[in-house]
């Protein structure tokens, strides 16, 4: 034998599969039947090994791409929530100051022509304007409502004025005001 053959015949199938040396047509001969058959399915799954590593590191490439969109999203949406919540805070602001202004008018009415002005206002905002007026205004007003409205107004301010979860009982809960039974003036 020459040279390159002892070589060749000297080294392992595992080292001939795993591409250490290639095996040449007189090499092949040196090995058995099932040697070549096992050398050729692991040749096999070397290629199989290295497409599938391959795939892993485009996915790989892939996920760390989609990660960066993701994060560059969150980025751009916290940016919006930002800006919607300003916006909040400064719509928020401008409606009490149109309600402050709506209250110094009411303040500024004497109680009997407020009186009945506040009968016919809607409960939500009679409730956000007497929550924020002085308390010795409000109260000739309250007196010259109808009684019905006028309790319904004082009960629904202190259930207002409740710290949440504070423990206490919660006052009567007020029907809305379609559900409101007809009542007569003077009872």
């Amino acid at each position: 034998k020459g040279e390159g053959e002892e070589s060749a015949a000297a080294q392992t199938p595992t080292e001939v599969a795993e591409g250490k040396d290639v095996v040449t047509p007189q090499d092949a001969s040196d090995f058995t039947r099932s040697e070549l058959e096992i050398l050729q399915r692991l040749a096999t799954r070397r290629e199989q090994l290295k497409a599938r590593g391959r795939e892993l590191a485009l996915r790989e490439n892939l996920l760390k791409a989609a990660e960066q969109q993701i994060e560059e999203k969150i980025t751009e949406l916290k940016k919006i929530e930002a800006t919607i919540r300003d916006l909040l805070k400064k719509h928020d602001e401008e409606q009490e100051t149109k309600l402050r202004r709506i209250v110094k008018v009411y303040e500024n009415m004497k109680p009997k022509q407020a009186g009945p002005i506040f009968n016919e206002l809607s409960m939500e905002l009679l409730l956000d304007v007497a929550e924020r007026m002085r308390e010795a205004k409000i109260a000739p007003i309250l007196a010259l409502m109808k009684t019905e409205k006028a309790r319904d107004v004082s009960t629904l301010l202190a259930q207002r004025r409740q710290l949440p979860h504070s423990g206490a009982k919660p006052l009567r809960a007020m029907p809305a005001p379609a559900e409101q039974p007809a009542t007569t003036q003077g009872g």
